[in-house]
């Protein structure tokens, strides 16, 4: 029965899911605009994918991945507000400012901890290039307010390694967001990651159309 029904469901939860994405027209100022409509539309597909039985083993089989999408999207949006809250504390309250402390403070560590498996555990026939050692140098210095103030970044220019406001796309790949963290970017100055490189390819097009 899974295997009669499922693609049609699974046909039916993305039609769904691209009606709700085209009903939003809005431009996004920040990733929090973009990650909060993606969040929501995550959620009313999850819902869908839930409480809708056609048929009800389908939907048994489909909703934990649908939710596990939801929470994804969900978890890269609250770390742009915990780092919003970080960099501007004098605009919230003590526990705002605690939750979004500690939260970025176990991103950092998720982060480095991934960083040192990497290192101890190099999945490559080459040596790490000079450049990911510097950034492996810096990761394993970095404080929260270093790691605030990257994502705020982003959260202003919303670069490609978070999504593309254009076509109300948002990347939520939790892995590899960490990931471009700890990653050398190619063709970048040494010690770069990925995703500082991704901030920097996206503020000079933006500079560049907003001066033409």
């Amino acid at each position: 029965m899974k295997k009669k029904y499922t693609p049609y469901f699974i046909c039916f939860v993305f039609l769904v899911s691209g009606i709700l994405n085209a009903v939003t027209t809005e431009t996004h100022s920040n990733a929090r605009s973009l990650f909060e409509k993606e969040k929501k539309s995550l959620k009313n597909v999850a819902l869908i994918g839930t409480f809708l039985p056609v048929p009800i083993l389908s939907t048994i089989f489909q909703a934990p991945h649908l939710w596990s999408e939801y929470n994804k999207c969900k978890k890269i949006y609250n770390y742009l507000v915990y780092s919003h809250i970080h960099i501007n504390r004098n605009d919230f309250s003590k526990n705002k400012k605690n939750k979004a402390d500690k939260n970025l403070q176990l991103l950092l560590e998720k982060i480095k901890e991934e960083s040192l498996a990497a290192r101890k555990n190099p999945t490559s026939i080459f040596t790490p290039s000079e450049g990911q050692k510097k950034l492996d140098a810096r990761i394993d210095t970095m404080t929260i307010s270093d790691l605030a103030n990257l994502i705020n970044k982003a959260d202003k220019v919303i670069p490609d390694v978070l999504g593309d406001a254009r076509f109300h796309t948002a990347n939520y790949d939790l892995f590899n967001f960490r990931y471009s963290f700890r990653s050398q970017a190619l063709m970048a100055d040494e010690g770069t990651s990925c995703f500082e490189h991704s901030i920097s390819k996206e503020s000079e097009l933006s500079f560049g159309e907003s001066s033409q």
